[in-house]
């Protein structure tokens, strides 16, 4: 509605109803984020406690090889603990 235009009631409450509903639809999706995000590290950090591909990013990384490149070659140096 353009500014200065007097609203009637209803139009009032429609307005004040679309604003409550988008302000919760804008908490919902943030929240989701936190979640996913918080997910996202939770995964980074178990991805690095497991010693076997730890094992094989140093391999990787020292001899310049892929990821993939890097599982063959790591087999034989790897020592379990």
């Amino acid at each position: 509605m353009p500014k200065g235009v007097p609203m009637s009631s209803a139009a009032k409450k429609k307005a004040a109803l679309t604003r409550c509903v988008n302000k919760c639809k804008k908490s919902q999706t943030s929240s989701a984020k936190k979640k996913k995000a918080s997910k996202r590290s939770a995964a980074k950090k178990r991805a690095n406690a497991n010693p076997w591909i730890a094992h094989v990013k140093k391999v990787a990384a020292e001899k310049g090889l892929s990821y993939k490149d890097a599982l063959k070659v790591a087999s034989p140096s790897y020592v379990k603990a």
